[in-house]
């Protein structure tokens, strides 16, 4: 597994020198929950729901390619860090569509979606997400672009075990949490 991360970094980051088709990315997402419920099942065996609201922070790296002038396809990687416990962080492989509205500037509205694999299976089994986002090419900094971002998230967690009691869970009786989300950015464009 670290020999095919180590072999797509060194891919994607070739790739991205002396051509203007390929642009890369990275951000820091602080990311607030407006909304959670937590999905689980009681000592009956009935299925029971509560609202959570936590957040997260994510660090990103994107790699797009210029399809067309305006519309470019994403590739992208992050470290996720959930605040459901002190257990729960992940990586996050995922794709996208951006659509960049202002010519010779990084301003573009994008969709995203990314599936997180858990550093440690104790909490967090699997994960998805979809990222509706909108980033601002504010100015240069340090010979980069300097970027700012807003964004909805929707994440579907499913867990191996109970964040509430702390138990460990009978098979096919997972817990899962969806949250909805808002977040902002920060980035650099290299």
């Amino acid at each position: 597994m670290k020999r095919f991360f180590l072999i797509t970094f060194i891919f994607t980051h070739s790739l991205s020198f002396g051509q203007s088709k390929w642009i890369s990315s990275a951000y820091l997402d602080l990311v607030s929950n407006t909304s959670g419920v937590y999905t689980y099942y009681d000592s009956q065996g009935k299925i029971q729901e509560t609202s959570f609201e936590k957040g997260a922070y994510e660090l990103v790296y994107n790699i797009d390619y210029l399809m067309f002038d305006k519309v470019a396809i994403s590739a992208l990687t992050s470290y996720n860090k959930y605040a459901i416990n002190s257990k729960t962080s992940s990586l996050k492989l995922g794709t996208g569509v951006k659509y960049f509205y202002v010519k010779d500037k990084f301003h573009n509205l994008t969709i995203q979606y990314g599936y997180s694999i858990p550093l440690s299976k104790k909490v967090l089994r699997e994960g998805h997400q979809i990222k509706i986002g909108q980033y601002f090419d504010i100015t240069e900094f340090l010979g980069m672009r300097l970027l700012l971002g807003l964004s909805y998230n929707y994440d579907f967690l499913y867990l191996n075990e109970d964040i509430l009691f702390g138990s460990t869970i009978e098979i096919n009786k997972e817990p899962s949490l969806k949250t909805n989300s808002f977040g902002i950015s920060l980035g650099l464009k290299f």
